[in-house]
């Protein structure tokens, strides 16, 4: 995987990217990275239209990506332009297999193609002209002409209410349907050759649930279909969002290459965490793995993940538990389970009374050990001295130094 070195010593991971057409026309690209800037494998997300609810849809499924290590490169297919507003499929198809040969050229070539409502109708028109591509999800995709000329019209619509579209780019029917009748989606689908997600809401208002059905039928396997059952067409709540892109990226690791680039990541950069201008949502980032951290919806999180106290307290439970199983099975004891109940207090020192304010406070950590097995008294006493062993809560009942830079990219 060859990728920009510049971007990496810059610890940029997001910026935009103009790829000039030969008619003139300027594309712009986003380029989101993993927060630890090393993705495990490279896509294009495409999406359409510029209202708020599709960009909350795309920020929402792309930083799913993100979190499960993909680098994306995010296409809005409709963005007006000093070249007007159109909907020339043909020129979409090869604007996104522009897209590609850029980031083959420029970081690495793309494995996935995602797709959300006309995006994914264009992913499924453009995936076979593009070679490295292993994979294929759309969510909510459109391939009635019907269904796509409504969708078209009533974006059009929305875009001239808050003027983003000239009156001259209006009249769309006549040329857009003869463009429509020359495509035969059941043929293309039929020819993907690339294992195939279809994800849908049977409660879309925006497109009919029978989209999905058709692509289904007509795909050959590997194809997969899930319901995101409860859900809108835009995926407007973030834990929606969140779960198609969850599913996505999860359903991917089968085809896609899913591996770090080791030039990239070095052993001191062992965790990253990345939080957004919005929000409490934190990306956290080892080498091979990710999670998000939140705060509850009490504080002005949105819950999406644990906080960093119960984070704390995973890493001591989890310390725990290997620290106790790795010793039991040295010993060759029965330990069946280990289970590790952990709270967090601020208790008041009896021992300060004389102390600063600051100091007046402890932090306590209470953890019950549970044990199954057949273990005598003896054995038990044991592991609860070899708990205390464990490396993180040597960490934490020590006095930690904790160095701290500021650096401005």
């Amino acid at each position: 995987m060859v990728l920009n070195a510049w971007l990496y010593q810059n610890n940029m991971t997001s910026q935009n990217a103009n790829i000039k057409v030969d008619n003139g026309k300027i594309l712009t690209v986003s380029i989101d990275l993993p927060a630890n800037g090393n993705p495990t494998a490279f896509g294009i997300f495409i999406h359409g239209f510029s209202s708020h609810d599709d960009l909350a849809a795309a920020s929402n499924i792309r930083q799913s990506l993100l979190l499960e290590g993909l680098g994306i490169a995010t296409f809005n297919i409709a963005e007006p332009s000093d070249n007007g507003f159109t909907f020339d499929f043909s020129s979409m198809v090869s604007d996104i297999e522009l897209i590609a040969n850029f980031m083959d050229e420029k970081y690495a070539a793309p494995e996935i193609l995602v797709g959300h409502g006309l995006g994914g109708t264009l992913a499924l028109l453009a995936v076979n002209q593009i070679s490295s591509v292993k994979a294929i999800a759309i969510v909510g995709a459109p391939v009635s002409a019907a269904q796509i000329e409504l969708l078209i019209k009533n974006a059009i619509g929305k875009a001239n209410h808050t003027e983003q579209i000239s009156a001259r780019h209006n009249n769309i029917e006549h040329p857009l349907s003869e463009t429509l009748a020359k495509i035969n989606f059941a043929k293309v689908i039929k020819q993907l050759k690339r294992a195939l997600l279809i994800l849908h809401s049977p409660q879309d208002k925006v497109i009919d649930i029978e989209n999905a059905a058709f692509i289904y039928q007509a795909a050959r396997h590997p194809k997969s279909y899930i319901s995101l059952n409860g859900a809108d067409h835009f995926l407007a709540q973030a834990e929606d969002a969140q779960y198609a892109g969850n599913l996505i990226a999860t359903w991917s690791k089968r085809y896609i290459s899913s591996k770090p680039n080791p030039a990239m990541f070095t052993a001191d950069q062992q965790v990253v965490t990345r939080t957004g201008e919005h929000g409490y949502v934190t990306e956290i980032r080892t080498d091979h793995h990710s999670m998000i951290a939140d705060e509850p919806i009490r504080v002005g999180g949105t819950n999406l993940g644990p906080d960093p106290y119960e984070l704390l307290l995973a890493s001591l439970g989890a310390c725990t538990g290997i620290t106790l199983r790795m010793y039991a099975n040295h010993k060759k004891w029965p330990v069946e389970e280990i289970r590790i109940n952990l709270r967090h207090h601020r208790i008041y020192n009896e021992d300060c009374e004389n102390c600063k304010e600051n100091e007046k406070k402890l932090d306590k950590i209470e953890r019950i050990i549970e044990i199954e097995g057949d273990l005598s008294d003896a054995q038990l006493e044991r592991l609860l001295e070899i708990a205390d062993r464990c490396p993180v809560h040597k960490t934490l009942s020590s006095k930690v130094r904790i160095d701290t830079s500021v650096k401005h990219p």
